[in-house]
């Protein structure tokens, strides 16, 4: 995006004088009037600039407003002149021709509950209720719900975290040596533990941050977070803060359909034992499950897709696999819980040369086993891996 283009969305949010220095955009604050002690931002303090991450932002000096430049599109204009801001914004992200695609694949009807979509189309669909207003609607058309473009992380963007070990992750009963092997860091400033995803070659694909922020007031403004119920929202009411409370973040555009998490520890000969969370992975290799004997892998959910099966089986060569099924609670429909449907639904995607046995424990999830337990699971794995006929199930009291 190009600065007369940053520009122009500025002139369409209400921002008048504008001028350039060392490549920023520099402006009075347009919340000088609620958030500066006098009301107004004489001396100009508020900037647009362009991020080491290849994005547009906004930041105050005086008030400590700050954001992404679409953010700042949403909070200061509405009607006809979001639609023209938003407008400039798609087009100089090269976005037009995506927006375009989306309408003809999309049988969009604003005012229609339910419209049909192709299956390769993600559609955010609480955004398409009953009774949308006409510029609500043409800003949907026109944005519509692309996924996110992907760009992978390198080894420079680990050094903004703490190295580990993390002290969240040592409280939950995870030792030095391991939160070492899985590379685990702190994001002090949003209070995450940091999970780097790598490559068969350890090539850095991403990174996955998990919250332990337990308290129900925000970190940033101190804003209450209760959902009523006793638990976090998903994100902070407050407008201008805005931080979110998901458990999970995962860099952006991540196909984690595609990856397996700790494949960069796999050694040849070693026997896949799959699980569905990071911290499952990372219990198993610290109590034993580890080359050369055995690889622990995440899928990170509980749906194996066919490219994370063909991996597999490519990468390590396996015949055999084993999966340390989470107990998860019954529901209507998950009669036996939705851990329950990844040793199925890797049957179902994986190659027929490959043989899958599904491992039941009395735990709650492979990460809440320990030592004793893992133990006896090592020993039964080691059993099944010499009887002739590898069974699809087996039951183990630990």
């Amino acid at each position: 995006m190009k600065l007369a283009e940053v520009e122009a969305i500025l002139r369409e949010c209400g921002i008048g004088r504008m001028e350039v220095k060392a490549g920023k955009l520099i402006a009075s604050c347009p919340f000088a009037w609620q958030s500066h002690a006098k009301g107004t931002d004489s001396t100009p303090s508020f900037a647009v600039l362009h991020t080491r991450f290849d994005t547009w932002a906004y930041s105050c000096r005086a008030c400590s407003e700050r954001g992404s430049l679409k953010n700042l599109i949403w909070r200061l204009t509405k009607g006809k002149r979001k639609v023209r801001a938003l407008a400039i914004y798609y087009e100089a992200l090269d976005l037009d021709e995506a927006a375009e695609g989306h309408r003809s694949r999309l049988d969009y009807r604003p005012f229609a509950a339910a419209p049909s979509i192709r299956h390769d189309v993600p559609v955010v669909r609480h955004e398409y209720a009953a009774g949308i207003d006409p510029v609500r609607g043409k800003q949907l058309a026109l944005v519509g719900d692309a996924r996110p473009e992907y760009k992978p992380p390198c080894n420079e963007d680990l050094k903004r975290f703490r190295p580990g070990p993390v002290q969240y992750m040592t409280d939950r009963g995870f030792d030095a040596e391991t939160q070492a092997a899985f590379e685990i860091m702190d994001d002090r400033l949003r209070y995450r533990a940091v999970f780097p995803i790598r490559s068969w070659d350890g090539d850095l694909l991403g990174i996955t941050r998990r919250s332990y922020w337990t308290e129900l007031t925000c970190y940033s403004c101190h804003a209450s977070i209760d959902n009523g119920r006793g638990a976090q929202r998903h994100k902070c009411p407050n407008p201008d803060c805005g931080r979110f409370y998901v458990k999970y973040v995962h860099t952006k555009g991540l196909d984690r359909n595609q990856i397996l998490y700790g494949e960069w520890l796999h050694q040849p000969g070693a026997v896949p034992v799959l699980c569905e969370g990071t911290t499952d992975a990372m219990r198993l290799w610290q109590y034993g499950v580890r080359p050369p004997e055995f690889v622990p892998l995440a899928i990170l959910g509980a749906y194996p897709d066919e490219a994370q099966a063909a991996r597999l089986v490519q990468r390590t060569g396996a015949k055999r696999a084993f999966v340390v099924r989470d107990n998860d609670e019954p529901t209507p429909k998950f009669p036996e819980g939705a851990g329950a449907e990844l040793a199925p639904r890797l049957r179902q995607v994986a190659p027929s040369s490959l043989a899958v046995c599904e491992l039941v424990t009395t735990a709650k999830d492979p990460g809440s086993l320990n030592q004793l337990q893992v133990e006896v699971l090592l020993a039964e794995m080691r059993r099944l891996l010499t009887v002739e006929i590898f069974p699809k199930r087996a039951l183990i009291a630990c």
